[in-house]
């Protein structure tokens, strides 16, 4: 009867000392794939705020199309479109501009009709099609990829730090982490 128990308990240490290399094997790959995350997320996240403190930089007005050439063209991707060439007149602080800008999109501008654009703060020959709120809200839809990965990669982190703590600390825990990454379940909750 001994026999029994003393294989017991063999088979629990083994089970437990698995279970603690099991979760320092997921420990690195987590670390590895958190870290992707979070340089991926860092990097998304610059790419957006360098764009997005451009958009601070404009002022949205309306201007009136003088010359509008517009070219329709089929694209296998995205169907029929428009490249547009328009110039526009606008007024900044009393003072008239002409200036040109493309357009490719579904809209074919005519000659005569109003088009919201911004214009740069510091040099108002320098215009975009679109008000400058429509523009921050794109960029704002857009620090959500970032975030998500940023997000993703602190959980991963977060989470392998609480296990491989609870592995550590606590032997039920390894030798139930032990049996479940053995048969290709993961982690089961001990009972």
């Amino acid at each position: 009867m001994n026999n029994i128990y003393l294989m017991q308990d063999k088979l629990l240490a083994e089970t437990i000392t698995v279970g603690k290399i099991e979760s320092n094997v997921s420990l690195i790959y987590s670390i590895i794939f958190s870290i992707f995350y979070c340089v991926v997320g860092f990097f998304l996240y610059k790419q957006y705020r360098k764009n997005s403190s451009n958009n601070d930089n404009y002022i949205g007005v309306t201007a009136k199309i003088v010359s509008s050439d517009c070219k329709y063209y089929m694209s296998e991707k995205m169907g029929g479109k428009y490249s547009c060439n328009l110039e526009v007149s606008y007024d900044v602080d009393n003072k008239k501009y002409t200036n040109g800008i493309i357009n490719n999109g579904d809209i074919q501008y005519k000659v005569g009709s109003e088009i919201d654009i911004s214009y740069s703060k510091t040099d108002p020959n320098i215009i975009k099609i679109g008000k400058p709120f429509e523009l921050a809200t794109l960029y704002l839809i857009d620090y959500f990829v970032p975030g998500m990965f940023l997000t993703i990669g602190l959980i991963g982190v977060i989470g392998t730090l609480y296990r491989y703590y609870m592995v550590r600390n606590y032997n039920v825990y390894a030798s139930t982490y032990a049996t479940g990454a053995a048969f290709g379940h993961g982690f089961k909750t001990p009972m």
